[in-house]
């Protein structure tokens, strides 16, 4: 996997989370440059750092954390160009398990919401439909947003973002 899929993808994802935002409706309390306080504490070790901490957090740090945690957890050099920023930026948003879980799902591997070997088996056999493993991933994300109860609140950004993830996703796949 080119190293530019990862650019693309992290300045995407940077892009589409932005700065703090503590929204009394996000289950996942505060969050600054889309890292959750949780993940934010278990990073750093550290159960004691709260709001103020998080508010501090570098862009180094956050890309750190998003490539440890989220795409070296997604296995986003495995993946097909496309493919590799639907899974990684949907794990942002709504999880690396739910993620992996809906890749899994679209490749007929075996739902185990991680991506190991038999599941990186079924995404090369299929590689050649990366275009469709897009799309189908697209309408995953679409229905699970719909299905949250606070799509009401967030829904409209939820549904603008997964159409920013597939042009991107589609446009990685076009350069590859």
């Amino acid at each position: 996997m080119a190293a530019s899929s990862w650019g693309g993808s992290i300045a995407e994802v940077l892009a589409s989370e932005g700065g703090y935002v503590e929204h009394p409706r996000d289950p996942a309390g505060a969050t600054n440059r889309g890292i959750t306080i949780a993940v934010f504490r278990a990073w750093r070790g550290n159960y004691r750092l709260g709001p103020k901490d998080l508010r501090e957090l570098s862009e180094e740090e956050a890309r750190a954390i998003y490539r440890s945690e989220y795409w070296n957890a997604v296995q986003g050099d495995a993946l097909p160009p496309g493919v590799e920023h639907m899974v990684f930026d949907m794990a942002v948003n709504a999880g690396v398990r739910r993620s992996s879980l809906q890749l899994q799902d679209v490749v007929g591997a075996d739902p185990d919401g991680v991506i190991g070997p038999r599941t990186l088996a079924r995404v090369n056999m299929l590689a050649d439909k990366a275009d469709v493993m897009i799309d189908s991933l697209r309408d995953a994300h679409e229905a699970h947003y719909r299905a949250l109860r606070t799509f009401d609140v967030f829904g409209k950004g939820w549904l603008a973002r997964v159409a920013r993830r597939t042009a991107l996703a589609r446009e990685l796949l076009r350069e590859a």
